[in-house]
């Protein structure tokens, strides 16, 4: 097809004798790699020069080879040219990058035709002259291109042989320009060594180089701190176009620049605006996220836009709430100094909360309330966070003590959902420290540890810590309570006869039976119809009961 349409000329076709055109080791090793030159003439002689890159042919000595219709040439390659060329990695399957797979090869094909045998040179200028009749249907000189691959096969079957492939098991990559490991295709940046990630689409890298930007980037954030990163992004979630100071990818709703974090508009005495760069105060007021959270004060400075976060600047988790944690109760008993608590006095609150309970003949939960008063005065160190995962877990705890395998199951799955949650920045790492603690204690407590810890407010740190001073007043509050702290005949049990056996007090360490009236009953002795009894929610000393 490269001879001119009115041309009836030579035609040549050029055979190799490998499959598909590859050149595999065992035709170097065989030394039985050739092309076959097969010439379709009309009239005259036709000439046919070869030359290949690099260079595997047999040398002609710079003459052609010459060829009357019909007539066909073999031309053997040996192997020891084509050993001069390829590196020993193509038998080991290695990766070569330094020589190319491909062999090139170039025919030039000449004719002359009958009657102009006689020129000085294949139908040169001479020849046209001499031949003049012959010029418009015999013009016989153009060249043919084709190429061989060197094959030493194709795990991945992706077209390109192993020692040229620099990822031979995955058929979507082949090659690394810039040498970062990570392939062209999936490379966001292929011709740049320190990115190849691109999060947000903008253009800029999601690695930094920057040290002071360490302190930004929360665990899960995209990237990572690569000395001299090029274009780093220092918003790598927010698509944004600024470009001041190395500040790359931020939101810059004015065009100027400078990203909006570090763009301030101040304005003067007399109403004149000046707007300054704050980008050289990169820890005190900057808030990347732009979730009301300066970076200084932010666990979790990658949350995406317009995200509602907690006061820690991580995404707030959305549960469900009854009524009584919208009360004005819930913010008197959370022990923070609320609006609440500081116009009207904890005494007053104190008064209202037991004339409620008497007046609804709730006296037999007054031990409950003492607790209560402990929460008012403890000085709480958990977050409102953490206060809900320790409650669950308590919960977990008080539903499965009984049942030792489906707690171990319930404490793993836990575990997990832990795990997740932090990953995708739904609690913070101290949150899932402190249950993770907790956790491994309570999957190799025994059934009675179990049995103690599962109504005890104190192991899992939610009935507060009481500072020292106020150890005191708690305790006489607690005896000047305690006409109260008796159970009520409506929760006493039924006794048995008595017998004239000796009296003996139950050890702390033993376990009773748990009663609805928020007590723990053990009857000393056995079948004596003696009853002892003491709160339910921490290990003290047990205490008769009487009639």
């Amino acid at each position: 097809n490269q001879i001119p349409d009115n041309s009836e000329a030579s035609k040549v076709e050029v055979t190799a004798s490998s499959d598909g055109g590859k050149i595999h080791p065992y035709h170097i090793f065989a030394n039985n790699l050739s092309l076959s030159v097969n010439v379709i003439a009309s009239e005259g002689l036709t000439m046919v020069s070869l030359e290949s890159s690099p260079d595997v042919l047999p040398s002609t000595g710079g003459l052609a080879y010459s060829f009357y219709g019909g007539e066909s040439q073999t031309i053997s390659i040996t192997g020891e040219q084509i050993l001069d060329f390829v590196p020993e990695e193509f038998f080991t399957g290695g990766y070569i990058d330094e020589v190319s797979p491909l062999v090139n090869f170039t025919v030039h094909v000449t004719g002359v035709p009958h009657g102009c045998e006689g020129a000085k040179e294949w139908w040169s200028p001479e020849q046209q002259t001499a031949c003049p009749s012959k010029i418009a249907s015999h013009r016989t000189d153009y060249y043919l291109n084709f190429s061989m691959i060197l094959w030493n096969g194709d795990d991945d079957n992706d077209g390109v042989s192993n020692s040229w492939d620099l990822f031979p098991l995955d058929a979507s990559e082949t090659q690394d320009s810039d040498g970062d490991g990570v392939g062209d295709n999936r490379d966001a940046f292929p011709l740049e060594s320190t990115q190849w990630s691109d999060t947000d689409g903008d253009g800029y890298g999601d690695n930094w180089g920057n040290a002071s930007w360490n302190s930004t980037r929360a665990s899960s954030s995209p990237g990572s701190f690569i000395e001299e990163a090029n274009t780093p992004d220092y918003c790598p979630e927010i698509t944004g176009n600024s470009t001041a100071d190395g500040f790359y990818g931020c939101l810059d709703d004015d065009g100027d620049g400078i990203a909006n974090v570090f763009d301030r508009v101040e304005t003067n005495e007399t109403g004149q605006t000046n707007q300054t760069d704050d980008t050289n105060q990169t820890g005190s007021s900057i808030d990347t996220d732009q979730d009301g959270v300066l970076d200084m004060d932010d666990n979790c400075p990658g949350t995406p836009l317009n995200s509602q976060v907690d006061a820690f600047g991580c995404k707030v988790i959305e549960e469900e709430k009854d009524e009584v944690s919208a009360s004005i109760f819930e913010e008197f008993f959370s022990g923070d100094a609320s609006p609440v608590t500081t116009t009207v006095g904890i005494s007053a609150i104190l008064l209202a909360l037991f004339t409620l309970l008497q007046s609804n003949a709730v006296a037999g939960v007054l031990p409950d309330t003492f607790r209560w008063v402990q929460v008012l005065r403890k000085n709480s160190k958990l977050s409102k966070e953490e206060e809900n995962e320790l409650a669950y877990l308590q919960s977990l705890v008080q539903a499965y003590y009984s049942d030792s395998k489906e707690l171990v199951e319930e404490l793993n799955l836990l575990r997990a959902d832990l795990t997740g949650r932090y990953t995708n920045n739904e609690i913070k790492k101290n949150t899932r420290e402190k249950l993770f603690t907790l956790i491994d204690d309570l999957l190799i407590a025994s059934p009675q540890e179990l049995y103690r810890i599962a109504h005890n407010d104190s192991y899992f740190g939610l009935a507060g810590a009481v500072d020292s001073e106020d150890r005191s007043k708690l305790l006489e509050e607690k005896l000047a309570m305690s006409e109260f702290s008796q159970p009520s005949a409506a929760s006493e049990p039924i006794p048995q006869a008595a017998r004239p056996e000796a009296v003996t007090k139950p050890p702390i360490g033993t376990a009773g039976i748990m009663k609805n009236d928020g007590f723990e009953w053990y009857e000393s002795p056995e079948g004596s119809g003696v009853w002892w009894y003491r709160t339910a929610y921490a290990n003290q000393d047990w205490q008769k009961w009487q009639s």
